[in-house]
């Protein structure tokens, strides 16, 4: 059976994809999944099948017919040298596709990275996504993973609903795909930090920039406060959506993340229109009701504001 996963792209190049019938798992799922993300501006269409004369036109094979990207040949299909964690299907296709993909991804999330950081990263990604499924699919373990939620939609057929297992192997793929792209994000933004958080100690009067709102900045940011109380971070400032800035208050711990170090001054609550006035910051355009976010239209107006609640503050 044929399964079209994107709406056919005037232009476009058709690309098979070639997986076995009947019941499916997360192995062949995902590595469908990191296909379909790689190959986004193709029209992508599933072949499911067991018949070599059927498969024969695919591009490519996944789970299927011994050859590259399947592992149910005899002795399997070969392991991760430095770990000798033997490849299922998903694991295959990471090894060939996933470093391409990283750097398409981290391209869209505009994070510039080298090399090393990009091994690194994809490295990061088979270890936290690809290999609980590869050790899943090869009966090596069945610890719960991301991708664990396609034994659910398998568990809601019954044997008289075989022939529906097409239809929900494509609607499970569409929700693999979507949680295999946040998931990428996720782990890439993390790991970004991690290897990036070098730019703390290039931080001014208590004001660290980084890159967007979602970047994940507390865990850093609050360690670093308690080891180095005299320099601590007190605000974090990024681009916000429509080209102006806006600056976010740093907890004092861990355990009290909905509280400030340094809040902004209480007078500038809730305050839009009038805040210019009130703040003496010409560019202000906003200041959150409880005192932990504000907007500015500029970079300087923004850190404009920072300093002057650290002033207040300090006053206090």
């Amino acid at each position: 059976m044929s399964i079209k996963i994107s709406t056919e792209k005037e232009g476009t190049i058709r690309y098979l994809i070639g997986t076995h019938d009947g019941i499916f798992h997360a192995d062949e799922l995902v590595a469908c999944a990191i296909l379909s993300l790689f190959y986004n501006n193709l029209n992508i269409e599933i072949i499911r099948s067991r018949d070599p004369e059927v498969l024969k036109n695919c591009n490519i094979l996944v789970d299927v017919g011994g050859g590259e990207y399947d592992h149910h040949q005899t002795g399997g299909n070969g392991a991760r040298k430095d770990i000798g964690i033997k490849y299922a299907s998903c694991g295959l296709i990471w090894r060939d596709f996933g470093i391409y993909l990283t750097r398409s991804i981290c391209d869209s999330m505009n994070l510039s990275i080298s090399n090393t950081t990009e091994e690194f990263i994809f490295k990061k990604v088979d270890e936290k996504l690809i290999i609980p499924i590869d050790l899943e699919d090869n009966g090596v373990s069945n610890e719960t993973h991301l991708f664990s939620f396609v034994n659910t939609f398998l568990m809601s057929l019954s044997a008289e609903e075989k022939p529906l297992f097409d239809d929900v192997f494509k609607n499970t793929l569409l929700i693999t795909i979507d949680v295999l792209h946040a998931g990428l994000k996720s782990i890439i933004s993390q790991e970004f930090a991690n290897l990036q958080f070098d730019i703390i100690a290039n931080s001014k009067d208590g004001i660290l920039f980084i890159p967007s709102q979602i970047f994940p900045w507390q865990e850093k940011v609050l360690s670093h406060n308690q080891a180095n109380p005299e320099i601590a971070i007190n605000f974090v400032v990024f681009p916000y959506h429509h080209n102006d800035y806006a600056a976010q208050c740093v907890p004092p711990s861990i355990s009290d993340v909905m509280k400030q170090r340094i809040p902004f001054p209480k007078e500038w609550a809730g305050k839009t229109t009038n805040l210019p006035s009130i703040s003496g910051v010409s560019d202000a355009t906003f200041c959150h009701n409880n005192l932990f976010f504000a907007k500015a239209n500029t970079s300087s107006g923004i850190v404009k504001m920072c300093n002057i609640a650290t002033k207040s503050y300090n006053k206090k």
